[in-house]
């Protein structure tokens, strides 16, 4: 498909190719910006989840302290703790995920 210019109704002119590029550009970076938003915003409801876990404030199999006086600590590695499953005990959300969400938030 051709392009004509607006101005000189004849091909697209360097002025006009630039200011399409251009237009073009904007468009997509808008876009981007927009994405990397809705992105940020479900990244930031996975770092509650990891601020929740140090604070102590999960569920009790998904606590780091526990205990009358929370005197132990847990020791399982946070791939193995599993905040979500579904059918058939297949995992979804692990405290690692949500520990990396919240990494990812703070490098920014």
């Amino acid at each position: 498909m051709i392009q004509y210019c607006n101005h000189t109704a004849a091909k697209l002119c360097a002025v006009c190719a630039e200011h399409n590029a251009l237009e073009q550009a904007y468009h997509e970076t808008s876009w981007q910006k927009a994405r990397i938003a809705e992105l940020e915003a479900a990244l930031r409801l996975l770092g509650v989840i990891a601020d929740a876990y140090d604070d102590n404030a999960l569920d009790p199999p998904a606590r780091k302290r526990w205990g009358k006086n929370n005197e132990h600590e847990e020791t399982r590695n946070p791939q193995e703790i599993i905040l979500y499953s579904g059918r058939g005990g297949k995992t979804l959300l692990t405290l690692a995920d949500c520990l990396a969400a919240r990494a990812v938030l703070e490098k920014k």
